[in-house]
């Protein structure tokens, strides 16, 4: 007998909630955003330095965060491969033409 009744109150309040912002964990700024590798970087399987590389850019390029741990970043790349760089690798400032 109540279930329209509890149905239509929970499809109101998921209308009518906002999503949390998603932040970063290190830097507590908006993901995904972009950026641009500094040169060249390589993109590793796991946030770690000895992790398998998946693969590696000889030029700075336009880059989407994904995710943060530590100092590493979780980037995907326009073509849609993914993986993670150093975040020392990465700027806010897009390549100079």
């Amino acid at each position: 007998m109540h279930r329209p009744l509890v149905f239509l109150t929970l499809a109101l309040a998921a209308c009518t909630m906002p999503e949390p912002p998603t932040v970063g964990s290190n830097t507590a700024l908006p993901v995904p955003r972009t950026l641009y590798t500094r040169g060249e970087a390589a993109f590793r399987a796991l946030p770690d330095a000895g992790s398998m590389e998946r693969f590696r850019m000889d030029q700075s390029a336009q880059i989407t965060v994904l995710e943060e741990f530590d100092r590493w970043r979780k980037v995907r790349l326009d073509d849609g491969r993914e993986g993670w760089i150093q975040a020392s690798r990465v700027t806010i400032h897009p390549p100079a033409p």
